[in-house]
């Protein structure tokens, strides 16, 4: 009778964890998200860009802050004032940013 209670509590927990990932868009956690936002600060090193970004669902909400990049080259031709596009994933406590491009005006 145990063995069975088991089983059906692994079932709905198996369930529920699908749910959770549907619901958060089915993206493994940690994947690129997409956002939209206006260059306002570029760290001198290459090591940061402060973006005024529209909201990243499922990610935060609209702000301005501050992301990493791991790969200084990324903002090679990036200047403050810039409308870009960007992919930004979660590392820890850090916001990676992986893609930036100009954006559409």
């Amino acid at each position: 009778m145990r063995i069975s209670r088991l089983r059906g509590v692994g079932r709905l927990a198996a369930i529920a964890l699908a749910f959770a990932f549907l619901g958060c868009g089915g993206e493994p956690p940690g994947a690129p998200q997409p956002g939209h936002g206006v260059v306002r600060g570029l760290d001198a090193q290459g090591a940061g860009v402060t973006i005024e970004h529209d909201e990243i669902p499922g990610l935060m909400a609209a702000m301005t802050m501050t992301f990493s990049v791991d790969d200084p080259t990324l903002l090679a031709g990036v200047a403050v004032g810039d409308e870009v596009d960007f992919l930004v994933r979660q590392d820890g406590e850090r916001y990676v940013l992986t893609q930036i491009r100009p954006g559409a005006k």
